[in-house]
This record gives structure tokens, C-alpha cells and sequence, in this order.
């Protein structure tokens, strides 16, 4: 019987709370998978050039962000020949791992599948830390050199893989796309310990440029000239703190008029989360730049209207019963609040038609059409 190996390495070694979106769709594609006893979860030892298995009895641990209680089992791995390897998450945290991989793929009839998340540290360099395109170009050329097909989340993340594959002469294999699970994560909502005494739009996010939270501080500022500050929503940025973000976040929170009206949580539970979908007026997406863009889609998972932006795959979550502005315009965002502000029936009748027409998908769901994807 042949094995899919789940890389497990960024898991192991993750050490915040929380996930983000790429780690919480390693773990939940894998809490999936691993069902099927085909399925198991691997690591990486650097120091030793070795593969362990996941104890999967410690599973459990990854779901509740305790990654540092998982463990290994048995003695190291002597991958099979026909054995498959999953790459869910990032493979560049462990920077010899696709060097050991390939030796073992020179001798053995092994399949190896990446997924793609997005490429936007080689296409948009601006928005990323100085360094991150001088480490993920290298990465992504071992990549195309042992992988046999890629996934991505969205058609628009497959033409910009294919298009930089093509640029730089690299090798271009299968690619398939497949639809990330929106499913509510939760049931139990339970009020943030941070008490909201006023109505709010919310913007989940981690705090970086490319989250483009200015764009949102411009439009309020915009917004402050119509309305005295009890009749306009607070905005709450929810998120842990992302990279070169410090000076944005500064200035944003620190403008004396918009103190009531901009406000940053972090270290929010899944609960607590679910509380703020729950209870939002609307919610804010105007990213830059996405390969998916898991909180618009989560933002109709909970029933709520999202004002994102138009720009890369966000298109493809909400098609047209989500409301888009451009990304780089201030008055065209602040005018979408103002209306929805204004005109609650309008909004009304936006929440209606997500009720009626969106479709959430499962982490079951995603998992099977990767488990396709591998099958084909």
C-alpha cells in the first residue's frame, strides 16, 4: 500500500497561538486526510538529513495551536517506492529539506505534489519583507525541480504561478486548482475580553502593507467630515502583527481624531472571532493582493456583507454579491460605507441575497478535491 506523506514541518515549528491561513489549511486539509490510513503526517530533521513521522495521537494538539506538544513516532521514515509526498504549507522553513527529498527521489518512484498558495513575493516584491523574493525565487526553482503537479486556491494564483514558472525557464508541470473551505470554525461565540460599546465594521487581517489598512484609515478620515463620531462605526482591525508594520501602525492608531473610530485586537480565539462576524455591521477587505482571501469568504460563511477589493482572486470568492472598490481609492471605499451606513435596507437586502445564494464549503470538501488531485 502506498503512502501520502503530509509535510508537517511548519506545523511542528509553529509557535504563535494562532493560526494564520496558510497553517490553519495545512491542519485542517490534514485533520481530513489522516482519516484514511493512507495518509500520515512527516517531519524533517536537518541535523540528521532524516524524516520522522507525526504521532498522529498528538493531532489533537495541532488543532488547538499547541504545536509544540506534538510528537514524533517510531524510527525514522524509509519512504516506499510509489509513496506520495503532500506539500500543503511553506517547505522553504526548512532549507535543505527538497535537497534530502530529491536524493531520495533520484532512487525511488516517488510523486510529489506542492501547493502553490500564491507567488506574490516574486510578483509584487514591494509589498513583502526586502529579502522574502531572493528566498522564495530559489525556493520555487527546487520546487519545479522535483514536483509533479502543483494545486493552487484560485485560477488567478494558477496563471500567476504559470506565468513566473515561464519568465524564469522553470518547469512547468500539472496545475490544479481547488476550492478552500470557508466553513464557520466555530459555533460558540463568546464576546472579545476587549469590550465594544459601540457598532463596528470589522477587517481580519494580519497588520502589513499589503493588507492595505491606510486605504481604510484614508476612507474614515474621509467619512469623519460627515458624520459626528457617535454615528460612525468603529472599525476593528483584528489580527496579530505582521512584518515592517510598526510605523504604519503608529500612525494609524494614533491619529487624535480617529481615536474613537480605529481600533487593533489581537490574540482573538476562534470564539471570539465567531462573535465578531456575529455582531459586525459589515465587513472590510481591501488587500492588495491575495492568492485567495480566506476572511472575505468567512465574512459570507457568516452571513456578512463584505467591501472588498477588486484587485488579484478576491473576485473568484464572492463573485457578484460581494461589493468591490478599487484599492487604491479612498473616496470609491468610503463611499460603499457611506451607502451601506446611510441605507440599511440596502444592506439588508445584500445579507439576504448571500443567504440565499452563497455556498459554504467543508474542510471535507477541500480535502477531497485534493485527495482527486493526487488520484489524477
Amino acid at each position: 500500500m502506498s503512502i501520502t506523506w503530509i509535510d508537517f514541518n511548519d506545523i511542528f515549528t509553529w509557535r504563535l497561538s494562532h493560526f494564520t491561513g496558510i497553517q490553519r489549511v495545512v491542519v485542517k486539509v490534514s485533520e481530513q486526510l489522516i482519516q484514511d490510513e493512507r495518509f500520515k503526517l512527516f517531519i524533517f530533521y536537518e541535523s540528521s538529513q532524516t524524516f520522522y513521522e507525526v504521532d498522529k495521537n498528538s493531532f489533537p494538539e495541532a488543532l488547538a495551536s499547541n504545536c509544540s506538544a506534538l510528537r514524533t513516532v517510531g524510527s525514522a521514515i524509509e519512504f516506499q517506492s510509489n509513496d506520495n509526498l503532500l506539500f500543503l504549507g511553506g517547505s522553504w522553513v526548512k532549507p535543505t529539506l527538497l535537497k534530502t527529498l530529491t536524493k531520495v527521489k533520484e532512487k525511488l518512484n516517488i510523486k510529489v505534489t506542492h501547493f502553490i498558495h500564491d507567488v506574490s513575493p516574486i510578483t509584487v516584491p514591494h509589498v513583502h519583507k526586502k529579502d522574502s523574493k531572493d528566498i522564495i525565487l530559489p525556493w520555487l526553482k527546487e520546487v519545479s525541480d522535483i514536483t509533479d503537479q502543483y494545486i493552487t486556491n484560485s485560477e488567478f494564483s494558477k496563471s500567476e504561478l504559470i506565468k513566473v514558472l515561464n519568465q524564469n525557464d522553470l518547469n512547468l508541470k500539472d496545475v490544479k486548482v481547488i476550492r478552500l473551505a470557508d466553513e464557520i470554525m466555530t459555533k460558540k461565540a463568546s464576546e472579545p475580553k476587549a469590550k465594544i460599546s459601540k457598532p463596528f465594521l470589522l477587517f481580519v487581517s494580519s497588520f502589513e502593507p499589503r493588507k492595505n489598512h491606510y486605504l481604510i484609515y484614508q476612507a474614515i478620515k474621509i467619512l469623519k467630515q460627515k458624520y459626528p463620531d457617535e454615528q460612525l462605526p468603529q472599525v476593528l482591525f483584528v489580527g496579530s502583527k505582521g512584518w515592517n508594520s510598526d510605523h504604519l501602525r503608529h500612525f494609524l492608531l494614533n491619529d487624535p481624531e480617529l481615536k474613537n473610530n480605529l481600533r487593533w485586537l489581537t490574540n482573538i480565539s476562534d470564539n471570539e472571532l465567531t462573535w465578531l462576524y456575529q455582531n459586525c455591521l459589515f465587513t472590510l477587505y481591501p488587500s492588495l493582493y491575495e492568492g485567495w482571501g480566506m476572511p472575505v469568504a468567512e465574512s459570507l460563511a457568516h452571513g456578512k456583507v463584505c467591501i472588498a477589493s477588486d484587485a488579484a482572486s478576491i473576485p473568484e470568492i464572492g463573485k457578484d454579491i460581494t461589493i468591490y472598490h478599487n484599492p487604491y481609492d479612498a473616496d470609491d471605499l468610503s463611499f460603499k460605507i457611506h451607502n451601506f451606513i446611510e441605507n440599511p435596507v440596502n444592506l439588508n437586502q445584500r445579507e439576504l441575497a448571500i443567504k440565499n445564494q452563497y455556498k459554504i464549503t467543508s474542510w471535507k470538501e477541500t480535502a477531497t478535491e485534493i485527495f482527486v488531485a493526487l488520484d489524477g
